[in-house]
């Protein structure tokens, strides 16, 4: 079934928005010119070039207007002569300034976007393919990103004459990229406290125990799970490097080292693979049984991991990894696992223990006296990992639980200062 959703037109190119059986469409019609009209916008970009005259659609416009042409044919070849002066079929979801990413995983599939006004379907999915890797290094080129580089693996990012984020990632053939246009709202830890019903002395045990990379499995409505994450993240060192692995783009770590992954993009295990290569300090991806093995084979031990699951209990996640891991791999995967965090009406935290051969998993309250928390098995990993002290940990708890009061107390909700006044504690 296919229903057009909306319909409008940028620079002459007509836009589509369309549902076909679910799926979110962007197709985009150029408007259509002749050979002999063709070879004329061939002789006005020369002649554009030759004269400084600049890629801005308005001056464009204004130098054909000397030409005397009828205004539909005016209009067909600025579109040409624009489209060819700057981003070729990237033109218009580029400029379209209802796109907020466009993103291309794959050569031979269709170019994915953002769109401000239908994300209920995650991607748009546009009728815009790259062929060829030369393809795409031209394209990137033309946004300001030297692709000269021999090496067989290349991966960063960069910033376009717009001002726009690219990120990219070569190796050998295969070429990623997404272009980041703007940003959702970033999530903020005041509206964590505000929203939810968790107390700051919980939120600063967890803060305190992310600080050193652990792989915790959240059982929790995923956009409620991604903003607390999201927002906690933002409180760890800002050179910290964070790698999102997403079907549907939630996160937002603006500012921050941070690498996006389409699910879709590669086969899985090949995904893990590659996000392996940068050595992130976090990674953060939904539960997919599909990915355990990679992981477990893959994943660097110096890197956390949280992983998000909508599985309701404790026990109906680890008898997934029990029915579906051999016994070796679910040995390693429990083992590697610290913890699963719950939040649903309130924030629970479960930390693993041994019980004679068996694992077990105990809910740590946090007590409204921070010195009277015990030695969680946490804790006892911390200091293992860490050399700090009990005591170090139970001060490094309480100060964290001082900032977030003070933030709660204070309104604040621009994450600049938040840094600035973790800046204040640390000195």
């Amino acid at each position: 079934m296919e229903r057009i959703l909306d319909q409008y037109f940028l620079y002459g190119a007509n836009i589509t928005i369309k549902d076909v059986n679910g799926i979110g469409l962007y197709i985009i019609k150029d408007p259509v010119l002749d050979f002999k009209d063709k070879k004329l916008a061939e002789k006005y970009i020369r002649d554009i070039h030759e004269k400084g005259i600049g890629y801005n659609y308005t001056k464009i416009i204004e130098y054909l207007s000397d030409f005397h042409l009828d205004q539909s044919k005016l209009e067909k070849i600025a579109f040409y002569v624009f489209k060819k002066l700057t981003y070729d079929d990237l033109t218009v979801p580029y400029f379209d300034t209802k796109i907020e990413r466009i993103e291309c995983y794959s050569l031979n599939k269709p170019v994915s976007v953002i769109h401000s006004s239908y994300k209920k379907y995650g991607r748009l999915y546009t009728n815009i393919i790259f062929n060829s890797t030369e393809e795409i290094r031209f394209l990137l080129t033309k946004f300001g990103k030297d692709t000269s580089s021999k090496k067989i693996m290349s991966i960063g990012e960069f910033y376009t004459y717009e001002n726009n984020k690219i990120l990219y990632y070569f190796d050998n053939n295969l070429i990623n990229f997404e272009i980041i246009k703007s940003y959702e709202e970033q999530p903020i830890i005041i509206n964590v406290l505000r929203n939810n019903n968790i107390d700051c002395n919980t939120l600063s045990y967890l803060w305190e125990t992310l600080e050193y990379k652990p792989f915790y499995i959240i059982i929790s409505n995923k956009n409620k799970a991604y903003y607390l994450f999201n927002s906690l993240l933002y409180l760890l060192p800002q050179y910290i490097k964070i790698a999102t692995i997403e079907r549907y783009p939630l996160f937002n770590f603006k500012d921050r080292t941070w690498l996006t992954f389409h699910i879709s993009a590669q086969y899985k295990s090949k995904l893990i693979s590659s996000v392996s290569k940068y050595e992130p300090d976090f990674v953060l991806l939904d539960l997919d049984l599909d990915y355990i093995e990679s992981l477990l084979k893959y994943f660097p031990t110096q890197s956390g991991l949280l992983m998000f699951t909508n599985l309701d209990s404790i026990s109906n996640i680890m008898n997934l990894i029990s029915n579906y891991l051999s016994r070796n791999l679910e040995k390693i995967f429990v083992n590697k696992l610290d913890g699963i965090i719950v939040f649903n009406d309130k924030l629970r935290i479960f930390e693993k223990y041994k019980l004679g051969n068996k694992v077990r998993f105990k809910e740590i309250k946090i007590p409204e006296n921070l010195n009277e928390l015990g030695i969680t098995p946490q804790i006892r990993n911390i200091c293992r990992r860490s050399r700090n002290s009990y005591n170090d940990i139970i001060k490094n708890i309480t100060i964290k639980s001082e900032i977030l009061r003070k933030i709660e107390n204070n309104n604040i909700i621009d994450n600049s200062q938040i840094q600035e006044i973790l800046l204040q504690y640390q000195q």
